[in-house]
């Protein structure tokens, strides 16, 4: 299991020098454009509660309400929107850009070192197998690069900001929240572990009941 975790993360670094060594520049842009991006869904939502408490609230109760306040904050709400929608857009397309750079220059590599190659090597291989390296397997790459790398850099900054906006809201539930969020881990794993135990001693049982019946099926074509 360490070795496995070990080459993930070796497979990680060596892809994330490709994106350093040429995309410096369009990696700040991209983490900066998901944090404000990450953020402004956060705040969006608690932007709604202060509306409705310190804004529509009050001029529900009003004689002669003035709305001019509430279209204020309802147009700078909509900025914060749109800005986020902006954001999104910008980290997405550079992200499609950074990731097919970075394809080709692996796909280019590959193609300069498969000309060193013995001729033993495309003996053993078929073709098919040896273009799926350039088709297939680099473009999990671009998934990696485009989709969750970005949606993990996300979550996390969602995570902290959310995490934020509770504690500002109430400290105790947030800790009521927090705790119960270990204890759902805690078991989740013990549950899991278990299960897969089970499953496993599940399926050594079906195959020896296969055997079993297999074997007296034989008997029974031959008598």
């Amino acid at each position: 299991m360490s070795k496995t975790k070990g080459k993930k993360r070796y497979t990680i670094k060596r892809l994330l020098k490709y994106v350093t060594k040429e995309y410096k520049f369009q990696l700040v842009v991209v983490l900066v454009s998901i944090i404000i991006s990450t953020l402004v869904g956060v705040i969006g939502v608690q932007f709604i509660k202060y509306l409705i408490d310190d804004f529509i609230t009050p001029l529900l109760s009003s004689e002669v309400p003035d709305y001019s306040d509430l279209l204020n904050v309802i147009l700078i709400m909509g900025g914060i929107y749109l800005l986020g929608v902006i954001c999104t857009y910008l980290y997405n397309r550079l992200m499609i850009n950074i990731s097919q750079g970075v394809l080709n220059t692996i796909r280019k590599q590959m193609f300069n070192h498969m000309q060193k190659l013995p001729i033993r090597y495309f003996d053993s291989r078929t073709h098919g197998e040896i273009m799926s390296t350039y088709t297939n397997d680099v473009d999990t790459l671009r998934q990696m690069l485009s989709q969750s790398i970005p949606q993990v850099f996300s979550a996390c900054v969602s995570m902290v900001a959310i995490l934020i906006a509770m504690l500002a809201t109430n400290i105790y539930l947030t800790l009521v929240v927090v705790a119960m969020v270990i204890l759902m881990v805690f078991v989740a794993k013990y549950l899991g572990g278990n299960s897969s135990r089970y499953f496993v001693k599940q399926q050594e049982d079906i195959g020896i009941v296969n055997r079993i019946y297999r074997r007296n099926d034989g008997r029974s074509k031959s008598c």
